[in-house]
């Protein structure tokens, strides 16, 4: 096969895979079935569907989708593929109807092609599912973990202080219990040393005591006898 012939088969399978793979994200993202060959960079007014682009990355797709989808080049449609339901995402053009109302029916309206990224600007779309709300909502998550990683900042700082206050109190007791130890050892080794002597004190007096005792025994005796013998000898006179 000539080169030319090839680089044109390899480029029509990649459009195809680019019109497939597009086809496949707005039916899994919107439940839309739209044929591949109806799939289209920049959706008709008719269409229910549009594209949303992340933000920030505008510059990077408004050339694409400026150009219809089988203009483009090879490395184009494998970048789409790619970067579809990524960088970009279908959102749907209808408006939201209440719960229980169908749909209401699309009627086209006459107008000028649209031929421009700026003329469709998809971010005027914001379904709850659409880039913009899953932003939002991370960015009130972020918020919210901000202010609870914030609370714990502080209360580990709180707890720290706490900590450290206390360690700081149980250093001056535990300088001020040293002292007083030492005087409970002091006076303890006071009394023992003076119970000792006090002990030996009682040691020497129980002989002396026992002593006294046997004397004060001895004194009482003889007093008795003696006023026994002068009894007698006062009724031998009397008699």
């Amino acid at each position: 096969m000539p080169p030319t012939r090839q680089s044109n088969a390899e480029r029509t399978r990649a459009r195809n895979e680019c019109r497939q793979r597009l086809s496949n994200h707005i039916n899994q993202k919107l439940g839309l079935k739209i044929k591949p060959l109806d799939i289209r960079l920049n959706p008709r007014s008719t269409d229910p569907y549009s594209w949303n682009i992340l933000a920030g990355n505008e510059e990077s797709f408004q050339a694409i989708f400026a150009k219809n989808l089988s203009d483009h080049s090879i490395g184009i449609y494998r970048f789409l593929c790619r970067e579809v339901g990524q960088t970009f995402e279908a959102v749907s053009s209808r408006p939201a109807c209440s719960i229980g109302n169908p749909t209401p029916p699309m009627h086209p309206t006459p107008g000028p092609p649209i031929s421009s990224l700026a003329s469709h600007r998809p971010q005027l779309i914001r379904p709850d599912n659409s880039f913009g709300a899953i932003i939002e909502q991370l960015k009130r998550e972020n918020m919210r973990l901000s202010q609870q990683l914030s609370e714990l900042i502080s209360q580990k700082e709180a707890e720290l202080e706490r900590r450290l206050a206390l360690e700081e109190e149980n250093g001056i007791l535990h300088s001020k219990q040293q002292p007083l130890e030492e005087q409970v050892r002091h006076h303890a080794s006071i009394a023992e040393h003076y119970k000792g002597v006090v002990s030996r004190c009682f040691s020497g007096l129980f002989p002396v005591l026992e002593d006294l005792r046997k004397g004060t025994l001895l004194e009482v005796s003889g007093g008795d006898e003696a006023i026994e013998t002068n009894r007698q000898y006062y009724d031998y006179e009397n008699a």
